[in-house]
């Protein structure tokens, strides 16, 4: 959260190939977002995909896509930056934030830690998290079902 309202992401997914045949796995990754969404960085390991996304709207949202691939027996984690088109809006001193996640197919139950950041004219009234610092909190769950976060600031 930055001091004028702003929201950015940074997401982060680690991915483990267990696969002990010689051959990559391969995956055309897409993800969504809130319509509007600019996606502004995309690392994978140590390299920087980002021109290599391809961007397209699909059921209401910003979507983006780009090709996968990890060797058997390697670890790797992606890396993405991106800013939601939403400002906090602060009415009476307070504001709120929504975070929805949809649940992968497929999957059973991902650790999921959401770690939330905010300038120091900020304090945050969710009891939702746990406090790592002064500015930045954290809230810790899975990902077997759909989850929603709010969390509400004070200034």
């Amino acid at each position: 959260m930055g001091k004028d309202g702003e929201v950015k992401h940074r997401l982060r997914v680690n991915y483990t190939n267990r696969s002990p045949a010689t051959d990559k796995y391969k995956s055309r990754l897409r993800l969504y977002l809130p319509f509007g969404t600019k996606l502004t960085r995309v690392l994978w390991g140590a390299g920087d995909m980002t021109k290599e996304v391809t961007s397209f709207v699909d059921y209401g949202r910003s979507g983006y896509s780009w090709m996968l691939e990890i060797n058997p027996k390697e670890q790797k984690t992606l890396v993405l930056d991106y800013a939601v088109p939403i400002k906090l809006q602060f009415d009476d001193g307070k504001a709120k934030y929504r975070l929805d996640i949809i649940k992968q197919a497929g999957t059973l139950k991902d650790p999921f830690d959401w770690t939330i950041a905010y300038p120091i004219n900020y304090r945050l009234v969710s009891d939702q998290a746990e406090a790592i610092s002064p500015q930045e909190q954290t809230i810790s769950t899975d990902l077997s079902r759909d989850r929603s976060f709010e969390v509400e600031f004070k200034k």
